[in-house]
């Protein structure tokens, strides 16, 4: 018989692999079960979980082993010394390889530990094993080895596939393992040499070709699904547990809580408190001294909070599915919408179809809803880019406390699960030294990548920065968010005009903003039976910079299972939950107030008129509010009252044509911004004159600009032909930064000139290019060197757009990089590849 093809499970959909040879890694062979093979000793096997402790009292140089009662469901517990110094492994087996029941069993046991072992009653403990190590090992009843015995290209990499019983005891270690595993790799190869240089090739390639995998899934059936465990998923389940809904948790890892767990950031960053999270960081806090030793930690210790979700979900009867994912689902029409009624999930013990009730995605980039058919937008408009994800790591600050690094290591496309790869293999290779010292190690790098933004369904409503910086107020409001306009990039020139005009122009990126969210953030347009509860809600790109901090993120998964219960009780789909029930019951569990929460970030008196309808309002300013903004243009802090007419319309108009003359060059600059942002060019002249002069800096910080950077892209916005002689200067600068060229040439696109073509082809073919092009991302935690990307084709990128807009086509330099490894770098060549004349005629090579 022959394997042709396996079927993969994987983030966000299936796929079929086809290949001439298979290796089976799997802990319990898998693949070689489904292929026939007969195995022994699945059942009853126990697994090692292992406790770094840090700080130990004195040094040990040998095992030392404590006895464990019955009681602690533990049945063997030692202490290892590490190769550091002050660092020791404390190890205990449990009766299950349940990363669950491992995960329940941990205070218990450290508690034990400290009380056996004298020198860690101080110690801090920094972190545990994501997975157990198998004490026992399964076998093939089957006298071969590596080989399956009924296909000869499907190899066995698993130590079950070792025929003798003592020799696969024996090798049950790291070091076996890698040894086992090169082994089937060795045999691996040479069968695939085989095959590929045999008489029967031809033949063999043709079947791949027309093989399809088939697999028959189970059914199942319960009240809730909840995809993703993560920061807001595992608040979502436990909710909905207690509300006495059946619910079954989907998580692709072992742990729950998302990027304050497994992704190591343990710390909050803005957000607002309430509700069910307030508990968990409660008990968190009185568990935290179990795990803190004498040091402490900063923040929240990780350890305390994966123990609490995992406990609280337990206890509330929610079904954890780890390891296991959405691959697909079942959608139906429902009146003019449509309704999903089941999902696909793929894990490790196969396929199955869950029928449920309701459904709430809390997969961080909405990956349920894309596959129900949800509408979404992925990255921002200019170039389609995502933000910068990091790679955190676990460290013991100068302190001797328990922390953490992190830093921007990329970008990457969380749809795209081989782009995943290449951002974590691409993200652990900047934490390699050639030597580590005591002081100066990582005690783990995250499991979990720090994705900062994927999708952003299209809901019913799609919340705004404006809304954002007004403190917005929703009649269907069901939460908060509260934090700083914290996008890290700097290349604002690629950002929009209203993300420009809020940092660059303003210098307001650390002003701290938020609003309400409307429901109507979490349901995505024409599908019921979905609430997205996750940094995929309904907001604009923009909007998303400020409302993805954990707190936010946490009251959500809260929000979207008490809709679901409700929904479940009545009857009903989630769109059609009553909202003054909804509201009353979220007031209930705190997560609403009947206070005002969210204060106007501005400085500013907006009526509660205009906060509850900013749409109406400003086609109609009060005369009140535009005399207070005339006022405050004349203040040390005139930043509000800009951005605020700048939204106003023909009303603003007065006012900014008179701030226009005034002596001081930041107002002129602000109101020429102002105006262009209107559409008006009264301030176009000015604008140019920042250009030509070089006007410097007004604000401080990282995300600051000097003014004629600015000015740049607003002349652009205006297509303001009068602008293109002193942009055509930057663009020959030799000493103009890349962020300064890449303005230029959007610019230039914009305003339509086609006499500057050979400017900008000129600029394609510069050979100092290289130096201005390498661009440093932003560190937030820890004494890292900020890591520095080419962004060559940035340049190339936005000079092809701008050729094609200007009717001069460059196909060529879309083609340099459409093979780049980087998939965001493919997605935009590809997207400006489409822009040019003759795109046909290079799509086959793609």
């Amino acid at each position: 018989e022959l394997a042709l093809s396996v079927s993969v499970g994987f983030k966000g959909g299936r796929g079929a692999i086809k290949a001439f040879v298979f290796v089976d890694a799997t802990e319990d062979g898998i693949l070689w079960r489904q292929a026939g093979a007969q195995f022994g000793g699945l059942s009853g096997r126990k697994g090692k979980q292992v406790v770094a402790f840090n700080h130990v009292g004195s040094k040990i140089s040998e095992t030392l082993a404590t006895s464990c009662p019955s009681e602690l469901g533990i049945t063997e517990m030692v202490l290892k010394p590490s190769v550091w110094e002050g660092e020791a492994f404390l190890e205990f087996t449990v009766d299950s390889l349940s990363p669950v029941d491992s995960r329940l069993k941990l205070v218990t046991a450290i508690e034990h530990a400290r009380n056996s072992f004298d020198i860690l009653s101080g110690a801090l403990v920094t972190h545990t094993g994501h997975e157990l190590m198998p004490i026992d090992v399964p076998w093939c009843n089957y006298d071969g080895e590596h080989i399956h015995p009924l296909m000869h290209h499907l190899i066995g990499a698993g130590l079950w596939a070792c025929k003798d019983d003592s020799a696969r005891r024996v090798a049950n270690g790291v070091v076996g393992r890698l040894a086992w595993g090169e082994l089937a790799g060795k045999v691996a190869s040479q069968v695939a040499d085989k095959i590929k240089h045999s008489d029967d090739a031809d033949k063999w390639m043709e079947r791949l070709k027309n093989a399809k995998p088939s697999f028959q899934p189970s059914q199942e059936r319960t009240d809730i699904v909840i995809a993703g465990g993560g920061t807001a998923g595992a608040i979502a389940a436990i909710a909905a547990g207690r509300r006495n809904a059946k619910v079954m948790l989907l998580e692709w890892g072992t742990i729950l809580g998302g990027m304050g767990t497994a992704g190591g950031i343990h710390t909050y960053y803005y957000g607002v408190k309430g509700g069910l999270q307030d508990e968990v960081d409660e008990r968190v806090d009185a568990l935290s001294k179990v795990f803190a030793g004498e040091k402490g930690f900063v923040g929240f210790h990780p350890e305390a909070k994966k123990f609490v979700l995992t406990d609280m979900a337990v206890s509330a009867g929610v079904e954890l599915r780890l390891r296991t994912v959405v691959v697909g689902a079942l959608v139906e029409p429902y009146g003019d919408r449509k309704r999903i009624n089941a999902v696909e999930i793929v894990g490790a013990n196969g396929c199955s179809t869950v029928y449920a009730h309701s459904f709430i995605d809390c997969t961080g980039d909405g990956d349920l809803a894309a596959i129900a058919g949800a509408e979404f937008v992925l990255g921002r408009e200019a170039d389609l880019m995502l933000h910068a994800y990091s790679q955190p790591a676990g460290v013991i600050d100068e302190h001797g406390r328990l922390s953490f690094l992190n830093f921007d290591a990329g970008y990457v496309d969380p749809t795209d699960v081989v782009d995943m790869t290449r951002a974590r293999r691409t993200s652990i290779r900047y934490y390699w030294r050639e030597k580590f010292t005591c002081k100066e190690r990582l005690l783990y790098i995250a499991p979990l990548l720090g994705v900062r933004q994927g999708r952003h369904i299209i809901g019913d409503y799609q919340l705004t920065l404006f809304d954002e910086t007004v403190g917005r107020k929703f009649d269907d409001a069901v939460s908060y968010t509260w934090a700083n306009y914290d996008n890290h990039s700097f290349d604002y020139e690629n950002e929009s005009y209203e993300a420009i005009f809020w940092t660059w122009v303003l210098g307001q990126w650390g002003k701290p903003i938020g609003c309400e969210v409307p429901y109507r953030c979490m349901l995505p347009r024409g599908i019921d039976g979905l609430i997205v509860a996750c940094r995929a809600l309904s907001v604009t790109v923009d909007a998303h910079h400020e409302f993805r901090m954990m707190r936010d993120m946490q009251r959500l998964g809260e929000v979207a299972a008490i809709a679901a219960s409700i929904a479940l009780k009545k009857g009903t789909t989630v769109r059609e939950v009553d909202i003054g029930e909804l509201q009353s019951e979220l007031r209930r569990c705190g997560l609403l107030s009947d206070d005002e929460v969210i204060k106007c970030p501005l400085s500013l008196s907006l009526p509660e008129q205009f906060r509850r309808s900013p749409d109406e309002a400003i086609k109609a300013p009060s005369e009140e509010l535009l005399k207070e903004c005339e006022a405050a243009i004349s203040s040390e802090k005139p930043e509000d009252a800009f951005w605020l007419l700048a939204h106003n319309g023909e009303r603003a108009m007065d006012i900014l044509l008179t701030a226009l003359s005034s002596q001081s060059e930041k107002i002129r600059f602000y109101a020429a911004s102002a105006l262009a942002m209107l559409g008006y060019d009264d301030g176009a002249q000015e604008l140019i004159e920042c250009v030509r002069q070089r006007r410097g800096m007004l604000h401080r910080g990282s995300k600051a600009a000097p003014m004629w950077l600015s000015a740049i892209l607003m002349l652009g916005k205006l297509k303001c032909k009068a602008g293109v002689k002193a942009i055509i200067e930057v663009l020959n600068d030799k000493d103009a930064s890349l962020d300064a060229l890449i303005a230029s040439v959007r610019a230039l696109g914009r305003i339509g000139d086609a006499s500057v073509c050979d400017a900008l082809l000129s600029l394609a073919e510069r050979e100092d290019l290289p130096i201005p092009t390498q661009r440093q991302l932003q560190v937030s935690i820890g004494m890292l060197p900020p890591v520095t990307e080419d962004a060559r084709w940035q340049i190339d990128l936005a000079i092809a757009e701008a050729l094609a807009m200007l009717g001069r086509p460059s196909p060529q330099l879309a083609m340099k990089h459409i093979n780049d490894e980087r998939a965001h770098v493919r997605r935009l060549a590809l997207h400006v590849l489409r822009m040019c004349e003759g795109v046909n005629e290079h799509e086959p090579k793609l």
